[in-house]
């Protein structure tokens, strides 16, 4: 497991500091070894760049055993659900 640069500090930050932002991402998992530097790592569909990255911008994942909180990622999973709420009317 490796972590890799966020692709969100190569855009516009959209009036955030980057110096406050988040600089890897991950624990993301290696798919395969390509050649002597560089590594397929297994990316969020979303991401839309390309998954082979050069050993220099991978950081090595290591949990934090002492506090297991540590390890979640810093955004939460979106779980959209559809659900149907009455609306009482005001009058």
């Amino acid at each position: 497991m490796v972590k890799v640069p966020d692709p969100r500090l190569s855009k516009s930050s959209r009036g955030r500091d980057p110096r406050l932002m988040q600089k890897y991402v991950g624990p993301l998992p290696i798919i395969k070894r390509i050649g002597t530097v560089a590594y397929k790592i297994e990316l969020p569909s979303w991401w839309k760049i390309h998954n082979v990255f050069h050993v220099s911008q991978l950081k090595k994942y290591s949990a934090d055993k002492e506090d297991d909180a540590r390890n979640q990622p810093s955004r939460p999973q979106l779980e959209l659900t559809k659900t149907k709420e009455k609306v009482a009317e005001v009058s």
